[in-house]
């Protein structure tokens, strides 16, 4: 039987269930004495060896929950599996391993592998339908479809959003017009972030959040979009608001902003001086145009023209503040 199991892919809400059932059921019969969590940043063989060569605490086995995969030479991996004390599991998880590291490959030849892959379109569907279930409530085709459009397909984000949303729609079935009130936009929490640093004039810590957001991932490609669905719900907002309507759920129905966006973009829309803004949307319409066009290079392998015209962008925004 293997005592090594290596669990990976993009599913990361489905990879992070499955792992915490197994905490929690490990916990319930061993003991939490006997479950060990380590994270492989910065964590040295020697270290990891004072763990995994250990027997368990009067119990029948160890259940040690590596969260990464760590740097280790290669010798050092192939020795695992000799090292680890016969009560021992290991259980690896990497929703997205650096396939460069030798200890990439040399674990996944040794160990268990199972694989999270995310859900296509139908099985998606499928799992929100049961998910709505599990909390005492229902979505319709069109909602459920609505819902998606506006959150994207991270089981994790959707997750949340119908905890949400069924307590909204207590003891009926969730609408579309409640999710338009309620749910949060693919990308909100980033334009949450940022529009309130540059509402509040700070532009350098909105620099500092946003290249924050590329090193844990986030591709310029990925965060120009964001910048730009914001500036075009800033746009509408700012219009609103310029002519006296500050009502976010009147705003949300006439210009089809969501009404979870009005609210987060309404602070900066408040104070900002409309002549910047024209001169602002017009050299980022340029700056797309020339993305899309040729005029600037913005590949995965050599994004920094993307990435200069997102830091001008950003410092830009942050100066569009009537004084």
């Amino acid at each position: 039987m293997s005592q090594i199991f290596f669990f990976t892919g993009e599913n990361a809400y489905a990879l992070g269930l499955e792992k915490k059932r197994w905490m929690d059921q490990f916990r319930d019969k061993h003991g939490p004495e006997n479950l060990i969590r380590l994270d492989a940043a910065g964590l040295s063989f020697g270290a990891f060896l004072d763990e995994a060569a250990s027997a368990p605490f009067i119990a029948e086995k160890r259940l040690i929950v590596l969260q990464g995969t760590p740097k280790f030479l290669k010798e050092e991996t192939l020795s695992i599996p000799e090292h680890l004390h016969p009560d021992a599991v290991l259980l690896i998880a990497d929703g997205k391993p650096d396939k460069r590291l030798s200890a990439v490959k040399e674990l996944q030849k040794f160990s268990t592998l199972k694989e999270f892959p995310l859900l296509d379109r139908k099985a998606l569907d499928a799992w929100i339908d049961q998910h709505a279930k599990s909390l005492g409530t229902s979505i319709a085709p069109p909602a459920r479809a609505h819902l998606v459009a506006i959150v994207g397909e991270d089981q994790e984000m959707l997750a949340s959003e119908l905890t949400k949303l069924t307590l909204a729609a207590t003891g009926r079935a969730i609408t579309s017009e409640d999710i338009d009130m309620l749910a949060m936009p693919s990308g909100e929490q980033e334009v949450w972030t940022l529009t309130n640093l540059l509402s509040a004039g700070k532009k350098r810590e909105a620099l500092a959040y946003a290249r924050s957001l590329q090193e844990r991932g986030t591709t310029a490609q990925s965060l120009w979009a964001i910048l730009l669905w914001m500036l075009e719900n800033l746009t509408l907002v700012a219009a609103a608001a310029a002519a006296n309507e500050r009502n976010p759920g009147k705003i949300a129905s006439q210009l089809g902003v969501p009404f979870p966006s009005v609210r987060t973009l309404m602070p900066l829309a408040s104070v900002i001086d409309p002549v910047a803004l024209r001169s602002f949307v017009s050299q980022v319409v340029s700056d797309d145009i020339e993305l899309k066009t040729g005029g600037y290079r913005a590949t995965a392998e050599a994004p920094e023209e993307l990435v200069a015209l997102i830091d001008r962008f950003i410092l830009r925004c942050g100066s569009l503040v009537r004084k």
